[in-house]
């Protein structure tokens, strides 16, 4: 069911033909299959009701595909999506956009990561309830791309290590 309805949302944003091309999306999109969501979120507090979802500055920009060079940052537009483009059956793409239009180039609709990931949203975090905010940190505060891959790598290697000896 989880994967089904991650599926269903990413085909709404990446064409099909599409779906492994950027790997780093995929991984955000599916932030929820993660054992590990729990610590990337932080949690209401008495004198304040947000949750934010913490995302790895690494990731960020390893995501939007900022450059040594300062051209592009993540608080400017990228063209790294602009090969496959962005459907706009996303409800917040499709708010973006008049006249009907059935595929965008996302480097014309989205000015910065922020507006991006605010726009897009991660399957069962609505934006409307979560920030999501960029920090520093180090994957396990954070999300990071394949973090949580590598932490399960990691628990079955010492399952494994403690089976044989």
């Amino acid at each position: 069911m989880n994967d089904e309805y991650i599926r269903e949302k990413t085909l709404e944003i990446i064409p099909e033909s599409c779906l492994r091309r950027y790997p780093e999306l995929e991984d955000l999109l599916c932030l929820s299959c993660s054992p590990y969501e729990g610590n990337y979120i932080t949690k209401p507090t008495e004198t304040s009701t947000i949750k934010y979802i913490n995302i790895c500055k690494s990731f960020a920009e390893k995501l939007w595909n900022v450059t040594k060079d300062g051209t592009i940052t993540l608080t400017t537009s990228t063209n790294r999506f602009d090969g496959c483009g962005f459907l706009t059956l996303n409800s917040g793409i499709s708010s973006r956009v008049s006249g009907g239009e059935k595929f965008i180039y996302p480097s014309k609709v989205f000015t910065n990561f922020d507006d991006f990931i605010t726009t897009i949203g991660i399957p069962y975090y609505d934006s409307s309830s979560y920030v999501f905010q960029v920090i520093e940190g180090n994957g396990i505060n954070c999300f990071n791309f394949g973090n949580w891959v590598n932490y399960g790598f990691f628990t079955f290697l010492i399952t494994i290590f403690g089976i044989l000896f």
